[in-house]
């Protein structure tokens, strides 16, 4: 299991610069806690793990042919990962909003007025029905 330490190592060391590691890093996590409770096989756990760090390596080329930083790669895979039809293009409106609340972690003022901007720039995207969960997903995000 040194693909599992692997795994958790880099998403601590980089987690904080890449916020999209997090999300290969919990579930690297979560595939660990079923190989321990012996619902997973060591096989298909590490054929689970096999393809976390395909994911990473992959990442970072998309991110790199994208051509956009951590914060705007995280968005796009956040969103990707439920919306499968959310185009990288759509993704810098959406860093341009978080930069312009940069205190929303902690003013609620800021974070409602950037939750009521998320809301007008997602429903187009991800329909009405779905637009609060996936601002509350953007709003989790680990930013840099």
């Amino acid at each position: 299991m040194n693909l599992r330490k692997i795994l958790a190592t880099v998403k601590e060391d980089e987690g904080a610069a890449k916020p999209f590691l997090i999300s290969i890093g919990e579930r690297a996590e979560a595939l660990a806690t079923l190989y321990e409770d012996r619902q997973l096989t060591i096989q298909a756990a590490l054929t689970e793990f096999l393809k976390l760090a395909e994911v990473y390596v992959e990442s970072e080329t998309q991110r790199s042919k994208l051509g956009v930083d951590e914060n705007t790669y995280a968005i796009y895979t956040t969103l990707r990962t439920k919306h499968k039809d959310f185009e990288a293009g759509q993704t810098q409106k959406l860093n341009a909003l978080f930069e312009s609340f940069p205190d929303y972690r902690w003013n609620k003022d800021q974070e409602s007025q950037l939750r009521t901007a998320l809301y007008r720039q997602l429903r187009p995207i991800v329909g009405t029905g779905k637009m609060i969960e996936a601002t509350n997903s953007l709003l989790k995000l680990q930013r840099i």
